[in-house]
């Protein structure tokens, strides 16, 4: 049982991160067309790549946590 769970861990240590970041970035899309306003799209890549990072680094803590 602890095997699995350690397994489910860790495969979830780089799903939850990219599931957040999609969804964060498919809201600020709709929020940017919602009100028809435009960003310059590297600022968006950056900032997507700056919030995987983040979220990744949070699921390690927390993963480290439950280990």
């Amino acid at each position: 049982m602890v095997a699995l769970r350690r397994l489910f861990l860790i495969l979830l240590v780089p799903a939850v991160p990219f599931a957040l970041t999609a969804a964060l970035y498919a809201a600020t899309i709709y929020l940017l067309h919602a009100t028809d306003r435009t960003v310059d799209p590297r600022v968006l890549y950056y900032s997507a790549i700056g919030e995987f990072a983040v979220f990744l680094f949070l699921m390690i803590l927390d993963a480290r946590s439950r280990w």
